[in-house]
């Protein structure tokens, strides 16, 4: 075997496990708690591992927050914060992410929304009584999201995100293997 096959392999080893580290661990958002952000022009978050920032706004409105419901939209002095017929909850992130459920609080009963990103869109339609209601969503390399009111009965909270991860920038893997390649041109040279 060569020297060069033996330098390779516990590098190999470590470039798989420090791959597999940022896969195994997927971040989240826990939007409930915020009452003392209620009726801004934006509300931000970090995730429950401080690896990325998603900020809440509502487009010609303020962001509503409930403790023990989460996010929605306040438009008036009379409106429930929540997500109402017409009115639109955007969430932005710092990096492109993945995201794999939202965590919906009173969705219930005729609820419907329409779930927007770069990239396209889905309704979400409730005909349980759940006030407690997790939909999988895998979205991929998504930059932002929104959840739209469709109907007059509509009146539902983004309490959570689950399953976050940020996209890998390709660049990043790109200068760590020529970093690799000139490690092993090192061990070449010394030999």
């Amino acid at each position: 075997m060569s020297l060069t096959r033996v330098a390779l392999k516990p590098l190999l080893v470590a470039a798989t496990a420090l791959g597999m580290s940022s896969v195994a661990s997927a971040a989240s958002f826990d939007f409930t708690g915020l009452s003392g952000q209620n009726n801004s022009s934006s509300i931000v978050v970090s995730s429950n591992d401080n690896s990325i920032v998603a900020t809440a706004t509502a487009p010609g409105e303020k962001v509503g927050a409930f403790n023990l419901d989460g996010l929605g939209v306040k438009s008036n002095c009379c409106d429930s914060r929540s997500i109402g017929d017409g009115e639109t909850l955007k969430i932005t992130f710092d990096t492109l992410v993945n995201v794999g459920e939202l965590h919906l609080r009173q969705f219930e009963g005729p609820d419907s929304l329409l779930l927007s990103w770069d990239g396209g869109s889905m309704l979400l339609d409730d005909g349980t009584i759940s006030l407690n209601e997790y939909r999988t969503v895998n979205l991929t390399g998504i930059s932002w999201f929104t959840l739209t009111g469709q109907n007059f009965w509509t009146q539902a909270n983004l309490a959570g995100i689950n399953n976050v991860n940020a996209v890998p920038v390709p660049a990043a893997a790109w200068l760590f293997g020529s970093a690799l390649l000139g490690l092993v041109g090192s061990k070449r040279k010394r030999t």
